[in-house]
């Protein structure tokens, strides 16, 4: 919803038929909205088969979409699966379970690869799912400053 606020065009790809579920009930309203007004396209009982330069590839059922894109978030839940950020080359600390990230951008070792919220603090549980939001600013600043400068 921030990303969207923001400007972006935003798709939601989701693993289960229904986001409704398990959200707090101060977004519910404003998510139910965004989706079914179609501010926000969503792919329910759908999975990200592949990441390029230029789109995304997502499976519904039998059906194979490419859906174009500029940036992909991959927001992956209160306890994160970190297994797609180490199958991206992502390193982390074998104690605490924290990727490797600059602090400031929240990028991590692998170069235009960031992260956010909770996977942030590891096993530690210092982060918290509300501070997403916080880190997603750097992120955006780190973002477009890089846009600014490939245009330049």
């Amino acid at each position: 919803m921030h990303l969207y606020r923001s400007g972006a065009d935003v798709t939601l790809v989701h693993r289960g038929p229904t986001v409704y579920q398990g959200i707090k009930p101060t977004l519910l309203l404003d998510i139910r909205n965004l989706i079914e007004k179609g501010r926000i396209k969503f792919y329910a009982e759908s999975a990200i088969t592949r990441i390029e330069d230029t789109c995304v590839q997502v499976q519904t059922g039998d059906t194979q979409h490419k859906i174009p894109n500029d940036f992909v978030f991959s927001l992956i839940g209160y306890r994160p699966d970190a297994a797609l950020l180490r199958d991206a080359g992502v390193i982390f600390d074998p104690a605490t379970e924290i990727p490797h990230f600059d602090p400031e951008t929240y990028e991590t070792n692998v170069p235009n690869l960031f992260v956010a919220g909770v996977v942030t603090g590891g096993i530690t549980n210092k982060v918290f799912i509300d501070d997403g939001h916080l880190h997603g600013l750097e992120i955006a600043k780190k973002i477009a400053d890089r846009l600014v400068t490939a245009r330049a």
